[in-house]
């Protein structure tokens, strides 16, 4: 009966940490959405949120348990952690920016877990609302927003050009093996918006990359197959002009 008692404990402690830490990144979702508004870059860091989550969750029961003799240690020890977490994340965060970060997530953290042990339907909802969440953003089509695009498609080249871009622009390219493609890459930038452009394979497999200020791309071919090349915009206007051409590998 004892064990019985002890598990039910524990289980319920475990969905109290899942809850808060869903909490958590639920309102750390909705408030970086509202803020940057950019729904394309939001998409496709899935990835982020789901690690965020689970970090969330782990460091909630790691913690908890692991000082669980000193209670008073718990907020200090938490923002520590958070903060090590964004210093990761980006590291042109300062010290002093990344505990700030720490501490407002150990507060949502700390909310979420007493509303998920005191309200049994907030417990269920925010173990199951972010994967709701995250299954809606998979399921959401492109998120590129173009205004005012204007394309010239030839047989080895593309050029756009535009008011607005924030998303990709993919132009397939069929390559043989043994072949050498090369890209050249000029890109009209009228108000430092970001970009970058690369080559990815059938697998979708960055093979090339070159950002910025680099103008060419190129790639040896190993398989024949398509190759797309992307190009990417972050709240950038103005142009791309893309060449390409395939020439046999240099012996």
């Amino acid at each position: 009966m004892m064990e019985t008692v002890q598990g039910k404990r524990r289980r319920a402690f475990l969905l109290s940490d899942i809850a808060g830490a869903g909490f958590l990144v639920v309102v750390y979702m909705g408030i970086i959405l509202f803020l940057d508004r950019n729904m394309y870059a939001f998409t496709t860091n899935l990835a982020y949120w789901v690690v965020f989550w689970c970090c969330g969750t782990l460091c909630s029961l790691l913690i908890g348990q692991i000082i669980s003799s000193r209670p008073s240690w718990k907020l200090p020890v938490y923002i520590v952690v958070f903060g090590v977490f964004f210093l990761l994340l980006q590291q042109t965060h300062t010290i002093a920016l990344a505990g700030l970060y720490g501490a407002i997530c150990t507060l949502l953290l700390y909310f979420g877990k007493y509303l998920a042990k005191n309200i049994k339907i907030f417990k269920a909802s925010f173990c199951v609302i972010p994967l709701l969440f995250l299954l809606f953003l998979i399921l959401l089509p492109d998120t590129t927003v173009k205004k005012e695009w204007n394309e010239v498609v030839g047989q080895n080249s593309y050029s756009a050009y535009f008011l607005y871009f924030n998303g990709e622009k993919e132009i397939p390219v069929e390559a043989k093996a043994g072949e050498e493609l090369l890209v050249k890459v000029q890109v009209q930038n009228e108000n430092g918006g970001g970009y970058s452009y690369y080559i990815v394979d059938g697998q979708n497999r960055t093979l090339s990359q070159l950002e910025e200020e680099s103008r060419e791309l190129k790639l040896h071919i190993k398989k024949t197959g398509t190759y797309t090349i992307v190009l990417k915009g972050n709240g950038l206007r103005g142009g791309f002009d893309v060449e390409w051409q395939q020439r046999q590998q240099e012996t």
